[in-house]
């Protein structure tokens, strides 16, 4: 997203809970957020303040714009499927059911 939406996005946010926006806090959130396609990223804080009472943070949104590009995948495809792997079949969980090794598990574990 370019810094004009950036902008759009955290002035979303701050009307939201009314958070401060300075300099230091739209340059986190660059470094952060800024590669998310916009429309998904506004469509993500919309969830959020929907369905949550948290705090937004910028983890919360990179995972919901992630899950919401896995659905739109064929149910057999990722783009970061392992080549020892073949295509991942991603469960409701974010496990792969190919996968041996499950990361999404392994960080809820840790």
């Amino acid at each position: 997203m370019n810094s004009t939406e950036l902008g759009r996005v955290l002035a979303r946010i701050a009307v939201a809970d009314k958070r401060n926006i300075d300099e230091i806090t739209i340059a986190h959130w660059n470094e952060c957020i800024g590669d998310l396609p916009y429309a998904a990223t506004m469509t993500a804080i919309t969830d959020h303040f929907r369905n949550s009472t948290d705090y937004l943070m910028p983890a919360h949104l990179v995972r919901a714009v992630t899950a919401a590009r896995r659905l739109e995948l064929p149910a057999t495809m990722s783009p970061e499927a392992p080549e020892d792997c073949g295509a991942h079949r991603w469960m409701p969980d974010g496990t792969c059911l190919h996968c041996t090794t499950r990361p999404a598990l392994e960080e809820a574990r840790a």
